[in-house]
């Protein structure tokens, strides 16, 4: 059990230095990372001529810029 700890923290430890975080961000280096993915998402997005809207749901999805509300 001790080396499933272990090696679950040594694998989260790579995983954030992968994302740019040399140790457990803050929470101001998570709004930052975020609104910094956020602004990727909306020129990704622009790039292909879709935007991404959520449902009534709360789920996201694709739509076709110049689609009355129809999916990608």
């Amino acid at each position: 059990m001790q080396d499933a700890f272990f090696a679950n923290l040594i694998n989260r430890q790579r995983e954030l230095r992968t994302h740019g975080f040399d140790s457990e961000p803050t929470e101001e280096e998570l709004v930052d990372y975020a609104f910094g993915l956020d602004d990727k998402l909306a020129v990704l997005c622009e790039s292909f001529g879709v935007r991404l809207v959520q449902n009534a749901h709360g789920r996201w999805t694709v739509v076709a810029n110049d689609a009355k509300g129809e999916k990608w």
